[in-house]
């Protein structure tokens, strides 16, 4: 409005001194000018300024809205509340809509000789949609927080409702403190869930011998395997409270298009457990 006022106040202050020049000067020729009219110059200036205006109001939303959101899922010790991100690459991709997955159990303990081991469990609570390939981030750390050994570990493909484990050694210089678990879901997949596949531990037996305890057993596949994909096998030890107090993963080889295969996983010098399971899972 002020642009305006002066716009006006400085056509008016000419036009009053062109008419002054033109009264002293009589005998002067006069040569016509074409003018353009007051309320054409004053309208057009007003329709500069609000086309000013509109662009500096988009300029500010453009600049002031936010970025769509993106979020990580965690786990620390206490409890998880994860949110998931995904690029979506296909019609069946889903992001924002899906349920990402959780910490839902851990634990962790050392063996005779030191070796930390730990056991962790990832819930897919989502009902229809698979999650594949969330990242696992375990760190160490001492009694002042000094980190002294960290992991990754990409899992599987997770079904909708399925629980997975996993479990592994932790190599450190010296025993940890304390453990966390947290949970990465940035980079994770989510895809309707159409043929699914179901995994069963069944005739499990333990055995030792002068080298290592044998936990053995058999899985059973009921649906179709992927192709290219593999079974995981998890054994997981748990004290008299029913708390994991360890976790070691193994691989079994599947036969083409075979229905069960067996597993023998060997562990040299477990921790200390009261009681053992088996779980398998999909994997890649």
């Amino acid at each position: 409005r002020e642009l305006r006022e002066a716009f006006v106040a400085a056509f008016e202050e000419k036009d009053s001194s062109s008419k002054t020049e033109a009264t002293d000067q009589s005998d002067a020729p006069r040569i016509k000018k074409h003018r353009p009219h007051s309320g054409r110059v004053i309208v057009l200036a007003s329709a500069v300024l609000v086309l000013a205006l509109a662009l500096a109001v988009f300029l500010w939303n453009t600049a002031g809205s936010p970025n769509a959101p993106s979020s990580s899922a965690s786990s620390s010790r206490t409890n998880a509340s994860p949110l998931s991100s995904a690029s979506s690459s296909s019609n069946t991709t889903i992001t924002a809509q899906a349920e990402a997955p959780v910490i839902s159990e851990y634990g962790y303990s050392q063996d005779e000789f030191g070796m930390t081991w730990y056991g962790v469990s990832v819930t897919n609570p989502s009902t229809d949609k698979t999650v594949g390939l969330p990242t696992l981030h375990v760190t160490a750390t001492d009694e002042t927080g000094n980190i002294v050994a960290s992991k990754d570990q990409v899992f599987g493909f997770i079904q909708p409702g399925e629980t997975v484990y996993f479990g592994e050694p932790l190599s450190s210089s010296q025993a940890p403190a304390n453990m966390s678990f947290e949970l990465d879901t940035k980079s994770a997949m989510y895809q309707a869930a159409n043929d699914t596949t179901s995994f069963s531990c069944t005739n499990l037996s333990e055995s030792s011998d002068d080298f290592a305890n044998h936990f053995r057993g058999e899985v059973r596949i009921e649906g179709a395997l992927p192709q290219q994909s593999g079974i995981q096998v998890v054994i997981i030890l748990r004290d008299e409270t029913g708390k994991i107090v360890a976790g070691r993963s193994a691989y079994p080889s599947v036969p083409d298009k075979a229905q069960s295969t067996s597993f023998d996983v060997a562990w040299p010098a477990p921790p200390a457990y009261a009681s053992w399971e088996a779980h398998a899972t999909r994997w890649l």
